[in-house]
């Protein structure tokens, strides 16, 4: 609210005194602070320093009309619903992929990784493993189809074409 003051008329005998009044164009240029010395400038400070932020919107409520403030309101109020809604869908949305993808995917990866340690330990198994005596001899000394009792160099007994079932 606006408080509205209204001031004597100075007398006659206040503007009469012509030595409290310096002529600026005969002397040198003036800063401000000669202009304002009369103003106190630490009750100034004072003033400022209790106004608070919320002290200032208060002020403000005085001069920006009504519908204008009501404007500004509902505009701020869409935006911030709008922010709201747009995260919150955003959290529900993360929530199903991520909890799809590890209902989905996590069986997935660790049988993936548990075939690869499989052949791993199959490969390090054949690698410690002693040789057999068919896998010692160099190949082409025994027939194939041939025995371990077999000759070297001798034909097999075996008629070609024809093999016993499971070989």
């Amino acid at each position: 609210m606006v408080k509205i003051e209204q001031l004597d008329p100075l007398d006659a005998n206040e503007l009469s005194h012509e030595e409290e009044y310096t002529d600026v164009s005969d002397s040198e240029e003036l800063s401000d602070a000669d202009l304002y010395s009369d103003l106190d400038d630490d009750e100034d400070d004072y003033y400022l320093e209790e106004e608070s932020l919320l002290d200032r919107l208060t002020a403000l409520k005085d001069i920006i009309p009504l519908s204008k403030r009501t404007a500004v309101s509902n505009a701020v109020s869409s935006v911030v619903g709008t922010g709201m809604m747009s995260a919150r869908f955003l959290g529900k949305a993360a929530w199903v992929v991520s909890t799809s993808a590890l209902v989905l995917f996590l069986p997935l990866a660790l049988e993936i990784e548990k075939d690869q340690a499989m052949a791993q330990y199959e490969k390090e198994a054949k690698l410690t493993q002693p040789p057999t005596a068919e896998q010692a001899l160099p190949p082409g000394v025994y027939p194939p189809g041939a025995g371990i009792n077999a000759v070297p160099g001798a034909p097999s007994s075996a008629p070609a074409g024809m093999a016993p079932p499971g070989f």
